[in-house]
């Protein structure tokens, strides 16, 4: 009973690395000495509220858990300049390590600093690829999980006869040997292994593509892991509308409106066929709105 529990307490916490990120770092002095005792806030918009964190002995903080997107922090000790580091990038699965240096201060100073996120992981040997939500909705594809699986270098689609696979060779591995997750949980089908479902881009808070020096909690598989992160609640109110539009600019009521398709048959050879020329569509999909704290 005990080894069940803890190997239950195992998965939750690998489960939890695969869709979370960590932000770690040390705080120094101008003589590059460590400083215990320093609080550091974390805040930002993936998240609600803030979290402090008192550095340790070796002026080291860390913050474990963080959903996808880019956090704030304030670094504050009596005696030093209040030290402000914004839109630090955290990403699934890596750890983003910072260093802060604080400068003596006489009287109340702050020191608001505007740097690039770290893009290297120190504590992982793992290589993935990253995709956040704004590379998402500038990437032209298909805004759907297929679409970003075809954006990969080195990646071939399936071949014919296989298309409802929607599914894609990595690495010219073979399409059973990808593992897809969301939000922690196997997407694969079990008699299969091709993925069970096709996910609208708009859920999608970060998507990272593993292939290769793999954990081994992702089980045995020779080409990649493809980890989707969905979109959660944070101190703001956020939402998304897209719109789709085909029309044949033949419909009287709809004229004004210029064609986007154009039908290579003949009314008589698509009659032949039971066809028809597609009709004006508008389709529009909106996201579920997210509440946070205000």
């Amino acid at each position: 009973m005990i080894i069940f529990g803890f190997l239950i307490l195992v998965s939750l916490v690998f489960a939890q690395g695969r869709q979370t990120g960590t932000l770690s770092g040390t705080v120094f002095d101008p003589e590059n000495n460590p400083l215990p005792g320093v609080t550091v806030t974390l805040s930002g918009p993936a998240m609600m509220g803030e979290i402090s964190y008192l550095t340790s002995e070796t002026g080291k903080f860390r913050f474990v858990a963080l959903n996808p997107g880019e956090y704030d922090i304030k670094v504050e000790l009596p005696g030093f300049k209040t030290y402000i580091r914004k839109s630090i990038r955290v990403s699934v699965g890596k750890v983003t390590e910072i260093d802060v240096i604080l400068e003596p201060a006489p009287v109340s100073e702050g020191v608001t600093v505007v740097a690039a996120s770290p893009v290297i992981d120190v504590e992982s040997a793992k290589l993935s690829i990253n995709y956040g939500t704004d590379f998402l909705l500038s990437l032209p594809h298909s805004r759907d999980l297929f679409g970003i699986q075809q954006s990969l270098p080195g990646t071939v689609e399936a071949e014919a006869g296989r298309e409802y696979t929607r599914m894609s060779s990595i690495l010219e591995g073979h399409l059973r040997s990808i593992l897809y997750q969301i939000d922690g949980a196997i997407m694969n089908d079990p008699t299969t292994l091709y993925v069970s479902a096709n996910i609208n881009v708009d859920t999608f808070e970060e998507v990272e593509v593993s292939h290769g020096a793999l954990p081994a909690d992702v089980g045995l598989l020779d080409t990649a892991v493809i980890n989707m992160v969905t979109k959660s609640g944070g101190n703001n109110f956020s939402g998304s509308l897209s719109g789709y539009y085909t029309g044949t600019g033949d419909l009287r009521s709809f004229k004004f409106i210029p064609s986007l398709s154009q039908s290579l048959w003949s009314k008589e050879q698509l009659k032949s066929m039971g066809l028809q020329r597609p009709a004006l569509t508008v389709i529009i999909s909106m996201a579920r709105p997210v509440w946070g704290d205000q």
